[in-house]
C-alpha cells in the first residue's frame, strides 16, 4: 500500500483553476524541460483528450509553455507564459492528437530541440497535480516526477551557520592569540597526555 500525503488530499500550491489541466500541465512541461536538459528554443506540443476539448479554457496551454519556461506551477507569470515565451525566443505550437483510447484523457506529447539536444516524450496529468511520463523517445517508461531535478535543498546563508559553530571566532581584537606559537617546554617536564 502506498502512503498519502496530507498534499495528495488538498492539491498543489498553483494558479487555477484546475490542478490537473493546469498544475499538472506545467510539471509536465517542466519534466519534459528536465528530460532535454536544456532550456528549448523551439517545441511542438501535442494535447490530447481533455486537453485538447478543455484546455484552452483551463489555461492547459499556457500551463504547458510555462513548464517549458521553467516555471513552478504557483508561478504568477503562467498566465503571460505566450509572450514570455515569444520574448525568450521559443518558438512552440499546440496541435490537437489523438494518441487512442487508451492513452490517459489529459495527455500531451512534446519533441522539443535545445542548444545541442532534441527530444521526445509523452506524459500525463493523472489528477491532483500529479503527473506520469508514459514513453521518452518511442521507449515506454512510467515516471512520476515526484522528486524533480529543479528542487534542491537550500543551505543557510553564512550568518546563520556561523551562529551555530561549537566554538565562537575570537573577536578581531583577540585574533592575535591564534598565531602565537605554543609555549616552550621546560627541561625535564613531562607533558602527560603524549603516550
Amino acid at each position: 500500500m502506498s502512503e498519502v500525503s496530507v498534499f495528495d488530499v488538498i492539491g498543489p500550491i498553483m494558479v487555477g483553476p484546475s490542478s490537473s489541466h493546469t498544475a499538472g500541465a506545467v510539471r509536465l512541461g517542466l519534466m519534459a524541460r528536465a528530460l532535454l536538459g536544456h532550456p528549448p528554443h523551439k517545441a511542438i506540443i501535442g494535447i490530447h483528450g481533455s486537453f485538447a476539448h478543455t484546455g484552452r479554457g483551463h489555461g492547459t496551454d499556457r500551463a504547458l509553455v510555462a513548464g517549458l519556461l521553467g516555471f513552478a506551477p504557483d508561478d504568477d507569470r503562467i498566465r503571460a507564459s505566450f509572450s514570455i515565451a515569444q520574448a525568450q525566443g521559443l518558438a512552440f505550437t499546440l496541435n490537437p492528437v489523438d494518441l487512442g483510447s487508451d492513452a490517459h484523457p489529459n495527455s500531451a506529447t512534446f519533441e522539443l530541440w535545445g542548444a545541442d539536444a532534441h527530444i521526445h516524450c509523452t506524459g500525463a496529468s493523472v489528477g491532483g497535480g500529479m503527473i506520469r511520463i508514459t514513453e521518452i523517445a518511442g521507449y515506454p517508461v512510467n515516471v512520476s516526477g515526484q522528486y524533480h531535478p529543479r528542487r534542491r535543498r537550500r543551505r543557510p546563508p553564512r550568518h546563520h551557520q556561523r551562529r551555530h559553530q561549537l566554538v565562537p571566532p575570537l573577536p578581531s581584537q583577540h585574533r592575535h592569540l591564534q598565531s602565537q606559537p605554543p609555549p616552550a617546554r621546560r627541561p625535564g617536564h613531562h607533558d602527560h597526555r603524549q603516550r
